[in-house]
C-alpha cells in the first residue's frame, strides 16, 4: 500500500499540476469631459470610435452616450457619460508687459490647458480659484479655461490667446579693429554672449555681403582701394540683429 501511494505522488508530480489562469487586467483610465469633448487618459488602452492622443484618446461629442474601453490584452469596460454643460466660465483678461492675468469672476475652481488644433489637450498645466498669470513666449499660443462643475465634468472651454513678448535684441560687438596682411585686410572684433549668437552680418558701404551669419569674430576681404565703411552686427537665434558697430577702412 505504502508503495502505491509512493508511486502515484510521483506520477503527480511528474504530469504536474496546474495552476489557476491569472485573471485578464483590467483597464486603468480617467474619463473627462470639457464640454463638448470627452477624454479617455490612460495607457494600454483601446477605445473603440475615438481618435488616439499622446497618451490619451477622444472624441467630440455633446451628447449622452456609453463606449467601450478595453486594456490591451485585458479586460473591457462600459462607460457612460452625461451630455455636456452648455456653460463658459466668466472670466476677465489683462493683457500685461510679460504676462497675461486671468481674474475670475465668481466661484469655484478653473483649470487650465493648451489648445493644439483647437482641441484642449486633457492634461491641465495650471489651477486657480481666484486668479493666475500665464507668463508670454516668443511666439503666441492658446490656452483653454475650463469651470470644474463636479466630477469628470467641466464646462465648455473659454480660449484665451496668449500674444508673444518681443524678441529680445543682442548686445552689438565691441573693440571692433582692423590690420592689413598683404593685399587683404582682416577685420576683428568681439561679443559678450558669442556662444549664445546665430552668428555676425557684416556690411560693406551699408550693404550686407555674407549670405548668412558667421559663426567667428574675424572677416577677411581685399583690402580696399578707397574708403570704406565696414559694419558689424550681431544676430541672435531669432533672426534680430543688434545695432552695428562701424569702422572706416583706411
Amino acid at each position: 500500500m505504502r508503495l502505491f501511494l509512493l508511486l502515484l505522488f510521483l506520477y503527480l508530480i511528474s504530469c504536474g499540476i496546474k495552476s489557476k489562469p491569472k485573471p485578464l487586467p483590467e483597464p486603468q483610465f480617467q474619463v473627462k469631459r470639457i464640454g463638448k469633448f470627452v477624454y479617455v487618459i490612460g495607457e494600454n488602452l483601446e477605445v473603440p470610435g475615438f481618435q488616439k492622443g499622446n497618451g490619451f484618446w477622444f472624441l467630440q461629442k455633446g451628447e449622452a452616450f456609453c463606449f467601450e474601453v478595453k486594456r490591451i490584452k485585458g479586460k473591457s469596460k462600459k462607460v457612460c457619460v452625461a451630455e455636456a454643460v452648455k456653460y463658459r466660465p466668466k472670466l476677465k483678461v489683462q493683457n500685461l508687459k510679460e504676462s497675461v492675468k486671468l481674474i475670475s469672476e465668481e466661484q469655484g475652481t478653473f483649470r487650465v490647458y493648451r489648445v493644439i488644433n483647437d482641441m484642449p489637450i486633457p492634461i491641465p498645466i495650471k489651477e486657480f480659484q481666484e486668479e493666475i498669470f500665464l507668463e508670454k513666449d516668443y511666439s503666441k499660443y492658446r490656452v483653454a479655461v475650463t469651470k470644474v462643475l463636479k466630477g469628470y465634468v467641466e464646462s465648455e472651454p473659454f480660449f484665451v490667446d496668449v500674444p508673444p513678448k518681443p524678441k529680445p535684441v543682442p548686445e552689438p560687438p565691441y573693440d571692433v579693429g582692423y590690420f592689413k596682411l598683404d593685399k587683404k585686410i582682416v577685420i576683428y572684433w568681439f561679443h559678450n554672449d558669442f556662444e549664445d549668437l546665430e552668428g555676425f552680418n557684416i556690411y560693406k558701404n551699408g550693404n550686407k555681403i555674407n549670405t548668412k551669419p558667421i559663426k567667428k569674430s574675424t572677416f577677411v576681404d581685399d583690402y580696399p582701394d578707397e574708403s570704406t565703411l565696414y559694419e558689424i552686427r550681431a544676430v541672435n537665434k531669432f533672426g534680430i540683429e543688434s545695432r552695428g558697430v562701424a569702422i572706416s577702412v583706411p
